[in-house]
């Protein structure tokens, strides 16, 4: 009984969207190897919000009836929200740790006499794929005589984590051809600054980890209680699931769980700002 609707919900985020049967059209076409790894990632599961907030309300609906939906909701939508942005953020900090490696090769080849397209092209063959595709932007706009600086505010716009230290590079640019301030000096303090504050976030992050740890816990508790309530037979999963207070203390309860991390995630990333 318990089963059944857990694998409704799987077979609901592995349901396949428009982009994957276009993939799976596409698939024919790609030689050999290219087809394997295509098929590869073809079957790994991509669920989008929609999807995973569907998948919790239809789990908690069949087991739970309409106060289990209204909490699968609350509380799937809370945890896929909390997981994508810790995902996000700790993708930004990877970004900009290997943009600011990226342009510590690129201040090491300008310190030498190295031209700035030069030193960029440089950087970027030994740099990650995201900050090597900006460098190359750059390169090749110096190389070519254009305006660097409005090239590197289209990467920014077109690199979200990466928008803050593209800022700070063009900046530097501007600023070495309107001053002739040495564009190596420059630099290497934007990489400075960016080297400091990936530092900063990590800090924060080890030192927010144990509140955010007890808040888990004790949003985790109820589920703990229901479940030693199950084990001596008092039958609290019956209230819960068949009586209309039970359904209505359901929903309250996972919406107050659910605000109560909403919160502690505010608190604690109000702490990483300061």
């Amino acid at each position: 009984m318990l089963m059944s609707p857990l694998l409704l919900a799987a077979a609901l985020l592995t349901w396949p969207f428009a982009p994957a049967r276009q993939r799976l059209r596409a698939l024919p076409s790609l030689p050999g190897a290219r087809t394997r790894s295509a098929a590869r990632r073809l079957w790994r599961p991509s669920p989008s919000t929609p999807l995973v907030v569907a998948a919790g309300a239809l789990a908690g609906l069949l087991l739970a009836g309409i106060g289990g939906a209204v909490a699968g909701t609350v509380s799937t939508a809370t945890a896929w929200t909390r997981w994508r942005t810790r995902r996000n953020e700790r993708s930004r900090l990877l970004a900009t740790a290997g943009f600011a490696r990226a342009l510590r090769l690129m201040v090491a080849d300008l310190r030498t006499g190295a031209h700035p397209a030069t030193a960029a092209e440089g950087a970027a063959a030994d740099a990650e794929p995201l900050p090597a595709r900006i460098l190359t932007t750059l390169a090749a706009t110096a190389r070519l005589g254009g305006e660097v600086t409005h090239a590197l505010r289209a990467a920014a716009t077109g690199s979200p984590a990466l928008s803050d230290a593209i800022d700070r590079v063009t900046s530097a640019w501007a600023l070495a051809e309107r001053c002739g301030v040495p564009l190596a000096d420059l630099l290497d303090a934007a990489c400075a600054d960016l080297e400091h504050r990936v530092r900063f976030a990590q800090q924060v992050h080890a030192s927010m980890a144990g509140p955010r740890a007890t808040a888990a816990v004790l949003a985790a508790l109820p589920l703990l209680g229901l479940l030693l309530g199950e084990a001596i037979g008092a039958g609290p999963w019956h209230i819960l699931s068949e009586t209309a207070p039970g359904q209505i203390l359901l929903a309250i309860g996972a919406c107050l769980a659910c605000a109560g991390l909403i919160w502690t995630a505010h608190l604690t990333g109000k702490a990483g700002m300061s």
